[in-house]
């Protein structure tokens, strides 16, 4: 016998189609031994009542559960809203703190580069060698030279102050001068016949002798002759007096100072000094790095530098210094400005 959903064939007692599940059907079958009626053959009252038909008792099905072939569930893509959503949030938050840190690095941070408090200190317009100077020597080994700044002096020509000794007695000596935006500048110069990388540091103080800040730069392989300026840029807003420390030992380096060709020119469309520094020696000069000073009126208004590295021979190093600007971002009148090569050695 056959399922009659699925044509399965099926086997003798089976309630149900194991193939599809479809329930199956009682069959009445009829005994095999009984010689069959004919349909034209009479039958009687008697024999009905004496030879009853055999048919076999259908028996109530026992429910089963049909096997069914496991279908996977299809896959349902996820839905995009939310999703969507919650990048564009994320981004949101990313974009937001990207602003706040660019607020507070460029505007709020208060070191040199983007300072926007205007100083209240007197002593930011001179060059010290003009202004009274206060030297304690005691009986140590050290001589303390510290330098008391007042606002009745006028800033010397630029190329013809005298050098002051440092606090700690340096072979080098410097001298000092203010910016408009109240940052301390020092020149030295090597008088010595070696070359030396340098340690500047600068103490400063209040008026009840409290140390109230520091800051320091490097100068290497400075030559015989050669003069560098570095800034301060850790100088404090107030203090009353400073100590120059400068520490010298002799570098490893080769100066290329006197191999050098250096041309600037003021660019007015771009506000600007570029500089060209050509290399004429035999050597890849390692670094080279320039200190642009601006005057106003012999007075010193304004500091910028820039730097190269690995310049081959024959090549130069292109650098360039924007104009000046106060705390409040404004351009400062110079008249005059003058280029240091405060760097240019390489390693033999």
């Amino acid at each position: 016998m056959k399922c009659s959903n699925c044509g399965r064939e099926l086997n003798d007692g089976d309630k149900f189609c194991m193939g599809c599940g479809t329930k199956v059907e009682s069959v009445v079958k009829p005994e095999k031994n009984k010689k069959e009626k004919s349909a034209t053959e009479p039958v009687t009252v008697d024999q009905v009542a004496v030879n009853p038909v055999a048919v076999d008792p259908v028996e109530k099905p026992v429910d089963q559960v049909p096997v069914y072939a496991y279908q996977y569930p299809q896959y349902q893509p996820p839905k995009k809203g939310k999703g969507l959503i919650i990048t564009i949030i994320i981004m949101a938050v990313i974009i937001l703190a990207g602003l706040i840190f660019g607020l507070w690095y460029f505007v709020l941070r208060g070191d040199d580069s983007k300072d926007n408090n205007i100083s209240n200190n007197s002593n930011n317009t001179n060059l010290v060698d003009n202004n009274v100077n206060t030297n304690t020597n005691t009986n140590t080994n050290t001589n303390t030279n510290t330098n008391t700044n007042t606002n009745n002096s006028t800033l010397p020509s630029h190329s013809t102050t005298d050098y002051l000794p440092t606090a700690n007695s340096s072979a080098f000596k410097y001298k000092a001068a203010f910016t408009e935006r109240n940052k301390l500048l020092l020149f030295t110069k090597n008088e010595t016949s070696k070359t030396y990388d340098l340690d500047i540091e600068v103490e400063f103080y209040d008026a009840s002798g409290k140390l109230v800040g520091s800051d320091n730069e490097y100068v290497i392989g400075i030559a015989p002759g050669q003069e560098a300026v570095v800034q301060m840029y850790s100088t404090p807003e107030e203090f009353d007096s400073y100590k120059v420390y400068i520490d010298e030992k002799e570098s490893y380096y080769v100066s290329a100072y006197k191999d050098l060709t250096i041309t600037s020119n003021d660019n007015k469309k771009t506000n600007e000094i570029v500089i060209q520094v050509k290399n004429n020696s035999s050597k890849t000069i390692s670094s080279v790095e320039v200190g642009v000073v601006f005057y106003k009126n012999n007075k010193v208004v304004g500091f910028d530098y820039d730097f190269d590295t690995k310049v081959n021979t024959g090549r130069s190093a292109n650098l360039s210094v924007y104009y000046p600007y106060d705390n409040n971002y404004k351009d400062i009148d110079f008249d005059d400005f003058e280029v240091y090569i405060n760097e240019a050695y390489y390693y033999e």
